[in-house]
């Protein structure tokens, strides 16, 4: 997972499978692991604030290395934040 093309600085960005508690973050050059994830059809996500998030389906097959596709985070449109109040 890399944000804006970026091969390096992408530490932190978070992994998930959709649905179940198997979360992860990656190394500085965007790779991860999701050790113990069963056999099946998953929808796997990626988010890091300010960037849009990403979901692919993965299938994982007992007893082999899973390689899902590449997925590259893009910058969000900036949102208005209005605080209304008195300073006293």
């Amino acid at each position: 997972v890399t944000r804006e093309g970026l091969l390096a600085g992408n530490a932190g960005i978070l992994v998930y499978v959709a649905g179940t508690a198997f979360q992860t973050l990656t190394g500085d050059d965007g790779t991860f692991r999701l050790p113990d994830l069963p056999e099946g059809t998953f929808r796997l996500g990626a988010q890091l604030d300010g960037y849009g998030p990403q979901q692919q389906t993965v299938e994982t097959t007992a007893g082999e290395v899973t390689q899902a596709r590449s997925m590259d985070l893009q910058p969000s449109p900036a949102r208005k934040v209005v605080v209304d109040g008195v300073l006293e």
